[in-house]
């Protein structure tokens, strides 16, 4: 599985992506057809597609985000930079669940994104 995957999966459960051709999910999505393509033939294998790759299998769908994606697409923590909050260390999250010092970040090379919203940990 690769990340578009999972997005074009998404694309297609919404109910304009239904009715959406290979080509016009590629447009909207900015990436080729022929990667469309090659993204619902991977997704018929796992059975998260029919077998004409049309229709999303909504339950497998489900089971694979509820269960499958951290298997697949792990988090590995790296080093500490400067960056957005993400999972638990973005607000609403950090303020439901306690945590340590370590924030979760999505790594920025100008720092924090502050001017739209405040990470609070980071800053």
């Amino acid at each position: 599985m690769r990340p578009q995957d999972i997005v074009i999966l998404l694309k297609k459960v919404t109910p304009t992506g239904r009715s959406m051709t290979n080509a016009m999910i590629a447009k909207e999505l900015g990436i080729s057809a022929s990667e469309v393509s090659e993204a619902l033939e991977r997704c018929r294998i796992a059975r998260l597609v029919d077998n004409l790759k049309q229709r999303v299998n909504i339950l497998a769908l489900k089971e694979f985000l509820i269960h499958g994606l951290k298997y697949v697409f792990p988090v590995i923590p790296q080093a500490k930079v400067r960056g957005m909050a993400t999972a638990v260390s973005a607000p609403p999250m950090s303020e439901q669940i306690a945590q340590g010092k370590e924030a979760y970040v999505w790594p920025d090379a100008k720092g924090c994104f502050c001017r739209w919203f405040c990470c609070r940990t980071v800053c």
